[in-house]
Parts: C-alpha cells; sequence; structure tokens
C-alpha cells in the first residue's frame, strides 16, 4: 500500500465527496477545533486526477473535509494509489472499484449543503419510529 501523508490546500486542488448534506452544527464543532488549533485525523482520498480528489469509502471525512474548507486551512489526508487494495467491505477490492462507483456522482466539497441539525434528528426519529424489523 502506497500511503502517503499530505496536507491539500482546498483553494488549490478540488475535492470530492459522495455525500450531499452535512449537519450544520457537526460543521460547526469542526470549525470551532480547527480555529482552537484541534489535530484532527486524516481523511483517506484517491489522486484522480492532477488536481482532483475523492474522498473514500468506508473512511468517510466529509465533516473534516467541509470544515477545513470554511475554514480555509489545509486538510490532512492520507492519498491511497488507485490500485491499492481497500480496508474493509470485500477483500481484494481495489481503490478503483470506489473511484469509478463515486467518481460520476461526486460532490464537490464547496456544494456540500449545510442541513439544519432540527432537521436531521426529525427525520431519524421518524425513521426510527416506522422502521419494520425483522
Amino acid at each position: 500500500m502506497s500511503d502517503k501523508e499530505v496536507f491539500l490546500d482546498l483553494n488549490k486542488v478540488r475535492l470530492y465527496g459522495y455525500e450531499s448534506g452535512k449537519s450544520d452544527k457537526v460543521i460547526d464543532a469542526v470549525v470551532r477545533g480547527i480555529e482552537q488549533g484541534d489535530v484532527f485525523p486524516p481523511v483517506i482520498v484517491c489522486q484522480v486526477t492532477e488536481d482532483e480528489y475523492l474522498i473514500l469509502r468506508p473512511d468517510g471525512g466529509h465533516n473534516r473535509a467541509v470544515g477545513h474548507y470554511i475554514a480555509n486551512k489545509p486538510l490532512r489526508c492520507i492519498v491511497r494509489d488507485i490500485d491499492d487494495p481497500t480496508e474493509g467491505y470485500v477483500p481484494d477490492q481495489k481503490v478503483r472499484d470506489f473511484v469509478e462507483a463515486d467518481w460520476p456522482e461526486r460532490v464537490f466539497i464547496g456544494d456540500v449543503e449545510l442541513v439544519d441539525d432540527d432537521k436531521i434528528v426529525a427525520n431519524y426519529e421518524h425513521r426510527k419510529r416506522t422502521r419494520v424489523y425483522r
């Protein structure tokens, strides 16, 4: 595996993910942490083109990415090669599989919608009440 840790300047590269909305309260907490000097775990990404990166599953990192984008601070990342194996899901699955699945539907981190946390909680409570367990 060819992991290398880098700090991505989100003003110079485009970072994409696969989630279109995040909790406004969580993002606010991340931004406050960044401003206070907190150190966050790196986000696992793949470099897709010279200046485009994709957040990889299953690790995610959208909250950290959006928070750093808003705070205008470099994002600590681990860059995986496209032919590296993934960690988790399926044995022998490659990073390439996630890139091929997520790249067409990618969401630019700067376009992620900050969703009112109260609506997220209400939706969760509704799903919890209506879920059918077998």
